[in-house]
């Protein structure tokens, strides 16, 4: 009788334990869905500030700006961008045989990258320019986050003079504790480009954004960051004003890779790191149609390949105003991984 009460119990616990999962899971992506229809009401401009009820201000957590684990070294400036295919030792079987959009690559003796975005010099209408994006990061992309790989969202500046100024929210592995992940603000315009980091559980989903404040036009001088944890219901929210004025350019989302001397490449393969939900705003606050807009760029490097698909839905009005993202690398030689 009181092993079978027990059993009663454990049952009872458990089933107890799964409402308890399930209605936490419901509360976040309810929450998600009310941060995302926030987010997009304030970058559009409907809405003067992003405001969600319940949502507090992030508190702690928050450090003086340093790159994440293993950042320590120098990385290509800015996106490729060479229209044309690798030299022969790269291997170009990274670009999907359906790619539709912009390809663009550059060659790399250690770094393997993947841009997908929209907007400016690299997209085919070059008019169109991002003046906002945002995005949503689940848990499943950054549990498993290895030593200098990085999913960074980036909102660039024209390029002058052969340079382009890139501000990004780049998330990459904790120093101290691989449970852990950093989100820092970076603007490469600066003379130290670390401006803050963000510090959470990689066990957590979020929604982040970058937005230009006050535009005249398509210039702007100062910027807007912001990492929403939807797992914690915390906001961070940070402006930097730019050392000089810049000119809203394009805006994509990327998974970076930097490989050490004598680091096994391709090292940890077919891990698919997805970006959701997200949106590039024009200069006239309107939702932009990533694949009449979009383009893809990759820095390539011998022993890796990478892979990537873009998916595109309806939103705000736009038939190609959603994006989904999936990217990842695998060896050379072996066949393509099939869509996540």
């Amino acid at each position: 009788m009181l092993l079978l009460s027990a059993c009663f119990f454990i049952v009872a616990r458990a089933q107890a334990d799964v409402t308890i999962d399930d209605r936490l899971s419901s509360v976040v992506e309810n929450y998600g869905v009310l941060a995302g229809t926030a987010i997009d009401n304030y970058l559009s401009g409907k809405a003067d500030r992003f405001t969600v009820p319940g949502i507090a201000p992030g508190i702690g957590h928050v450090f003086p700006g340093h790159p994440p684990a293993g950042y320590a070294h120098p990385l290509p400036s800015g996106r490729p961008g060479q229209w044309s295919a690798a030299p022969d030792s790269v291997s170009t079987l990274s670009i999907t045989g359906g790619e539709t959009l912009p390809y663009s690559s550059g060659f790399s003796d250690r770094y393997a990258a993947t841009y997908i975005g929209a907007g400016g010099v690299s997209s085919r209408t070059p008019s169109v320019l991002a003046s906002s994006v945002y995005a949503r990061v689940s848990s499943k992309s950054l549990i498993n986050l290895q030593p200098d790989e990085i999913i960074a969202l980036h909102l660039w500046g024209r390029p002058v003079n052969g340079y382009q100024p890139e501000n990004d929210i780049i998330i990459g592995r904790n120093w101290s504790d691989a449970r852990y992940v950093d989100f820092s603000i970076y603007i490469s315009a600066r003379s130290y480009p670390w401006m803050k980091t963000i510090t959470c559980p990689a066990s957590h989903n979020f929604y982040i954004y970058i937005r230009t404040v006050n535009p005249r036009g398509t210039s702007y001088s100062r910027l807007e960051f912001c990492v929403n944890d939807l797992t914690a219901m915390r906001s961070y929210t940070f402006q930097f004003t730019l050392p000089a004025a810049q000119t809203m350019d394009g805006a994509d989302v990327a998974l970076e890779k930097y490989y050490r001397d004598g680091e096994p490449r391709p090292g940890l393969v077919r891990q698919w790191r997805t970006v959701s939900a997200f949106h590039v705003y024009d200069q006239y606050n309107r939702c932009m149609d990533l694949l009449r807009s979009g383009y893809v760029c990759e820095w390539l490097t011998p022993g890796v390949q990478t892979a990537y698909y873009h998916d595109y839905r309806y939103y705000a009005g736009v038939s190609g105003g959603d994006g989904t993202f999936y990217m990842t690398r695998y060896r050379p030689g072996s066949t393509y991984p099939p869509h996540p």
